[in-house]
């Protein structure tokens, strides 16, 4: 019983005002963001005026697509990080200004049109009213035919009257479908604009709440960084070649897009293809449990192949929860999908024949990736608005030492086709990336920049040489019965 109190008193300890001190709110500035592939590390500096002691700190106005459990906090000398949480609340309006003028904008479409709906109900009971007189106006002029005493004027005038009331809703009728037609089609424009922005139509205030130690009066300054989804980039290359044809200019180039719901305004960038590190302990083993048969053979050659296929979307899963496991802090599922995707795997292994084992091997292996940890930090600051378009940043431009040479394969074409042996002499290792080339100003075709470590070469085509043609000429045939 007393450890289920302690247990209580702790998780107290963090509640809203339970900390001892009244809540410091401040919004602060982003500073920093390393851009990952399908995500992104942001930081914000945030300065806040508080008494010595205990400090409840909330950092306002989250984005959408931050992910609570990777909230982390840091401070400098005088501060002391006790606890860092995550909170949703409701509020009544969208935080961005944008958003909120699209919500208005939305609000008085959705009015018009529930003022020609009822438009709509109410000509279609003018129309019913009408079709009420005809059936009125009909068998009493037929009755009065038979006695003799119709009046021909009063009927022609109920009859043009009900003819032009008919002409009129009709034309009503038609002008408000037109109009609603308008309408809906204005109003999922104005929400495909809105959900660009937000990817969301949630009303919700996101917010940390950092739990702080004061030692002294004054200002303080703390960075809160946290994860976000929905940001991403992938390198591409301009490639120009020109004179003498000894040396390739590179432009290296990132491509990138966010949509966190938060613009990140001249923040220090480092794009990253690495995998954010969120974690502090490695994956736990759990025990294989294996039944030795005698009657049992070793799969060969063959059935090893099959089983592999069978077992390519275990591998895959096995990788990508892998990957997943470093990024996140609540590992627990993932390590267990681990363990079930590597049990497969290690079970093929067991029953092959020893000289197969090598093709398990070959097949792919554990976190096995054909991308290098590079990371790239731009020199100037840069502004980087949360939008569906893509943005270019330059990460670099240099040049590299080449040798061109020439290659024809004339049993499957007559073109011969230009080649260009890179040498990566630069200070970064390049990722691999589609390229656009130049030979002389002009433009040749769109490539591929192989993955190149530092140091390293490669080889990457500028395409067919227009005043060349490779020819194959069959020579001879000889045949001896000897």
């Amino acid at each position: 019983m007393r450890r289920v109190l302690l247990v209580l008193a702790i998780a107290g300890l963090f509640a809203d005002g339970a900390f001892g001190a009244d809540e410091v709110k401040a919004t602060g500035k982003i500073e920093a963001v390393t851009l990952y592939r399908g995500q992104a590390l942001v930081t914000r500096t945030v300065a806040f005026d508080a008494p010595p002691g205990a400090v409840q700190l909330v950092v306002t106005d989250l984005p959408d697509r931050v992910m609570p459990q990777s909230l982390h906090a840091s401070t400098g000398d005088g501060l002391r990080v006790r606890a860092v949480r995550f909170r949703a609340t409701a509020r009544k309006e969208a935080p961005k200004a944008e958003v909120r003028e699209l919500d208005k904008t939305i609000r008085g479409i959705e009015l018009k049109l529930r003022q020609n709906a009822s438009d709509k109900r109410l000509a279609n009971q003018l129309e019913a009213d009408l079709n009420s007189l005809r059936n009125f106006v009909v068998p009493s002029a037929k009755v009065e035919m038979a006695k003799g005493v119709l009046n021909v004027d009063t009927l022609q005038k109920v009859t043009d009257m009900m003819s032009k009331r008919r002409t009129d809703l009709t034309k009503t009728k038609l002008e408000l479908a037109e109009n609603a037609r308008t309408l809906r089609e204005e109003l999922a424009l104005i929400v495909r604009k809105r959900a660009e922005l937000t990817r969301s139509r949630s009303k919700t205030a996101r917010e940390a709440v950092v739990f702080l130690d004061k030692a002294a009066a004054g200002k303080g300054q703390m960075r809160l960084s946290y994860l976000v989804s929905d940001a991403t980039w992938e390198p591409v290359y301009n490639l120009r070649v020109a004179g003498e044809k000894t040396k390739v200019n590179v432009e290296y180039t990132a491509i990138a897009r966010q949509m966190t719901g938060e613009d990140w305004t001249d923040v220090k960038l480092t794009l990253s293809a690495a995998v954010a590190q969120m974690v502090a302990d490695g994956p736990a083993l759990a025990p294989l449990r294996v039944r030795l048969t005698k009657t049992r053979e070793q799969l060969n050659r063959a059935q090893v192949e099959a089983q592999l296929k069978q077992s390519q979307g275990m591998l895959q899963a096995l990788n990508m929860a892998n990957t997943r496991f470093q990024g996140q802090s609540d590992q627990m599922d993932l390590n267990w999908k681990m363990n079930q995707s590597s049990w497969a795997y290690q079970g093929i292994e067991l029953a092959a024949s020893a000289g197969y084992v090598s093709l398990i091997q070959d097949a792919g292996g554990i976190g096995r990736t054909a991308s290098l940890s590079a990371n790239y930090k731009l020199e100037s600051r840069v502004t980087f608005a949360s939008r569906r378009e893509n943005q270019t940043i330059e990460i670099a431009r240099f040049d590299l030492p080449t040798e061109f040479h020439y290659e024809a394969v004339p049993l499957l074409t007559e073109y011969v086709f230009r080649y260009a042996q890179l040498t990566n002499n630069s200070k970064l290792a390049l990722l691999q990336g589609k390229s656009t080339t130049y030979l002389d100003g002009s433009f040749v075709g769109i490539g591929t920049v192989p993955m190149m470590a530092r140091g390293q070469q490669a080889t990457v085509g500028f395409g067919m040489d227009p005043q060349l043609r490779a020819t194959r000429e069959f020579v001879s045939k000889k045949e001896s019965d000897e």
